[in-house]
């Protein structure tokens, strides 16, 4: 099992580990017996320093169950020790630390403004480089929308316990009518294409399940779900803008769009309800 952002594409590294005999899982059950951690985005952990595949593993080895949590580094050195005609290996080692975070804000004009940060320079060094390229108005429209965006999840009320229990059954319908247009748009055909978002899309989907278990134990609060699906929907579609993505695919995708968008509806409806 995988977690977090590798080095490599998670379809190639899925591959060597298969030619180690490893069978790859979509999450982490009592079968699982190694879970490699990339980097993890501390923006995407809904208030924990680790996801919900990873802090799930540990849950199990409490329990007894045989798990080896490695990094991708071991991943690779135990690939090529089983196998060495592998040669597994990462050409480009510091790809991890240069991986481009893109923020996306929108005014209500609908123009919208994006930041890439580079993470091996420093996130305030380059955010304070980045913002001096800025003119003084497209920094008031970051700045205003950003905030708006924040005191708006800042004011989605907490629910009832019974109110997360039932969105958490409602999410799981949604789910279903995903995996069953899986099939409809035909996506396992582009699975072996190596499509990048086919894989981020499965890994945002495994997380948001796993939060809404959360959700449905009261063990996160109504807005921090919010946020996370919003976070899913941004980051999915920046994917989008990505290279060539088949048509199929993208439908697929805003299929996504529509059932998430329609949580972040309910959830809003539900904190108006007192209102």
């Amino acid at each position: 099992m995988f977690t977090g952002s590798l080095a490599l594409p998670r379809k190639e590294s899925s591959k060597f580990a298969s030619k180690i005999c490893c069978n790859i899982l979509d999450s982490v059950t009592q079968k699982t017996t190694i879970l490699v951690v990339g980097t993890q985005d501390s923006s995407k952990l809904a208030g924990y320093d680790k996801s919900s595949k990873h802090r799930k593993a540990e849950g199990l080895i409490e329990k007894g169950k045989q798990i080896k949590i490695m990094s991708e580094k071991d991943f690779i050195i135990m690939c090529n020790d089983e196998d060495n005609d592998l040669n597994f290996q990462i050409h480009n080692t510091d790809s991890k630390e240069n991986v481009l975070k893109k923020i996306k804000t929108t005014q209500p004009e609908k123009q919208s403004l994006s930041i890439e940060i580079n993470l091996t320079k420093g996130i305030a060094e380059k955010v304070e480089e980045v913002f001096d390229q800025f003119s003084t108005e497209e920094k008031k429209i970051f700045f205003e929308a950003s905030k708006k965006q924040q005191e708006f999840i800042d004011s989605i009320k907490d629910c009832s316990h019974e109110e997360k229990i039932t969105l958490g059954n409602d999410f799981h319908e949604k789910l279903e009518k995903i995996k069953s247009s899986y099939e409809e748009y035909e996506i396992e055909s582009y699975v072996d294409d190596d499509i990048e978002i086919l894989f981020i899309i499965q890994s945002e989907i495994d997380e948001l399940t796993d939060l809404t278990f959360d959700l449905m134990k009261n063990k996160i609060a109504i807005n921090e779900y919010y946020e996370y699906i919003d976070g899913s929907i941004d980051i999915i579609d920046s994917e989008l803008e990505e290279g060539e993505i088949p048509k199929n695919v993208k439908k697929y995708a805003k299929l996504i769009f529509k059932e998430l968008d329609k949580t972040k509806d309910e959830i809003t409806t539900l904190s108006n309800k007192d209102s």
